[in-house]
C-alpha cells in the first residue's frame, strides 16, 4: 500500500489500518477470493510506503516514520523540487538540501526503509551506497512515452513527424 502525499500523521497509520478500502474478492494475491487465510496473512506481509512529496512532508518525517506498521518513505523528488518552486532543479542548492534533509529524517528514524524515485543524475547504486533500500529508475509514464516514440519513429521510417 502507498499513501501519497500524507497531509497529517494519521493519515499514514489509516493506511496501515485500511481505511483506504478493500478489494480482496477481485485480486489474484487472494486467489480472486478463495484464499480463506489471504485477510489473516494480509497484515503481516504488506508492505506499507508513504509517499513524501513537500517541503512540509518532509518535516514531517519523523512522526511518519513513528507511525506503527509504516515500512518505508518513499521520496519524490521531482515533487520536492516543485513543493519550493524550483521544479526538476536538482543542482539547485534549496533542491539538492530539502532531498538530503528528507533521507537524513529517514535514515534516522531507524523504524522505516529509505525508498525513492532516482534524480539529478544520480545513480541507483549512489543510492544505495547512500542508505536507499529501494530506488526506482524509470516511471511508467516516461517509459510508456518512451516506446510509443519508438514507435512512431519506426511506423514512419525516419520521416520527421
Amino acid at each position: 500500500a502507498a499513501t501519497p502525499s500524507p497531509r497529517q500523521v494519521d493519515e499514514p497509520a489509516d493506511s496501515v489500518d485500511g481505511v483506504r478500502g478493500c478489494a480482496f474478492p477481485f485480486v489474484r494475491a487472494s486467489g480472486y477470493g478463495t484464499d480463506p487465510d489471504y485477510m489473516a496473512r494480509c497484515r503481516e506481509e504488506l508492505l506499507v510506503m508513504v509517499q513524501v512529496e513537500s517541503a512540509r512532508g518532509v518535516e514531517s518525517i519523523p512522526e511518519i516514520a513513528s507511525v506503527p506498521g509504516v515500512d518505508a518513505v518513499f521520496l519524490g523528488p521531482f515533487d520536492l523540487s516543485c513543493s519550493i518552486g524550483k521544479a526538476g532543479r536538482f543542482d539547485d542548492r534549496e533542491v539538492s538540501d530539502l532531498i538530503s534533509a528528507a533521507e537524513r529524517a529517514v535514515l534516522e528514524s531507524g523504524d522505516c526503509m529509505l525508498a525513492g524515485f532516482r534524480s539529478g543524475g544520480r545513480g541507483a547504486m549512489e543510492m544505495f551506497d547512500d542508505g536507499y533500500s529501494l530506488v526506482c529508475g524509470s516511471v511508467d509514464l516516461g517509459l510508456l512515452r518512451d516506446a510509443a516514440r519508438r514507435d512512431l519513429e519506426e511506423a514512419l521510417g525516419g520521416v520527421d513527424p
